[in-house]
């Protein structure tokens, strides 16, 4: 933080204010969305049994460790997820239940999650209501309720991998058109020390050894949208003078006007799975003939 500060003046990396557009508010209906797309996305929660017993399984561990009966490391497994998955309610706006961009913020919390079915199945099981009714005398049952509970829990996941293996393999595309072979082209049409302004800090600057500008303000923090100063970002562009531009043309269309950019290198990324954004399904390489935009003074 006290780098941050000296850095930036802001507390936390560029990286948060530019993925959360620096609100980083609580947004309670994000709750919603993230059970939403833990269900489409990790089949294993498809049928809602699962969510029910993560449910049981995260009351049975605070009330278990309010009367001491849960170790606290042991609690802090089950807990984990439940709290990480709230706090990301609070620094993003889960726009999409369903494609990866999104989903990819949830993953992590997905293996302690499974934790916590386990753990509600053992504390309904255990119940004495459940046990007196249905398992006195019948301990065969208790072992038969396991296996059909976890049975179905399973099912969908299994009946959507093929499904969701296609999925995953055209995000996989979309990545290596849009962004690593954009990196590519550029490893072998720029020069060494040129600069690139892209909305992408990450592949292309990897695959093309150059200094990169992310316009969304993942490297750089003077490229954060500011409602105070609205030409920062403009200014900060001029400062840097990128020779090029790697950019999705509709919505920064009016960048490529105020620079004058000319296009030399056209990819077409569809279908466009990461997102539902058929705008960003075509990728523009631009190259910045003056380096002054229009109408700025000499």
């Amino acid at each position: 933080v006290g780098y941050n500060l000296v850095a930036t003046g802001l507390p936390l990396p560029s990286t948060f204010y530019a993925k959360t557009g620096g609100a980083g508010l609580w947004r309670p209906d994000n709750l919603g969305l993230i059970g939403r797309s833990l269900a489409l996305q990790t089949p294993l929660f498809a049928s809602g049994v699962a969510l029910v017993l993560c449910g049981l399984g995260l009351v049975a561990t605070v009330i278990g460790l309010a009367r001491r009966r849960i170790a606290a490391p042991a609690a802090a497994a089950v807990l984990l997820p439940f709290v990480f998955l709230l706090a990301l309610s609070g620094t993003h706006t889960i726009v999409q239940a369903r494609p990866f961009y999104w989903l990819r913020y949830l993953l992590p919390a997905w293996p302690l999650l499974v934790i916590s079915i386990f753990v509600g199945l053992a504390a309904l099981l255990r119940t004495p209501a459940v046990v007196g009714r249905f398992f006195v005398g019948h301990p065969w049952l208790r072992r038969a309720a396991v296996v059909i509970a976890l049975a179905v829990c399973a099912a969908p996941a299994v009946a959507s991998l093929s499904e969701s293996a296609h999925l995953y393999a055209a995000n996989c595309r979309n990545i290596r058109v849009g962004n690593v072979e954009v990196g590519r082209w550029f490893a072998v049409h720029a020069a060494p020390g040129d600069v690139v302004a892209t909305m992408d800090a990450g592949a292309i600057r990897y695959f093309s050894g150059l200094k990169v500008l992310d316009l969304m303000g993942l490297n750089d923090h003077r490229m954060l949208p500011s409602a105070a100063e609205p030409e920062r970002v403009l200014r900060r562009i001029e400062a840097v003078a990128p020779r090029w531009y790697a950019l999705f043309p509709r919505p920064f269309a009016a960048l490529v006007d105020r620079f004058g950019l000319t296009a030399v290198h056209r990819v077409e990324n569809r279908p466009y799975t990461v997102c539902r954004c058929p705008r960003q399904g075509t990728v523009v390489v631009y190259e910045a003939r003056k380096l002054q935009p229009e109408g700025a003074a000499p």
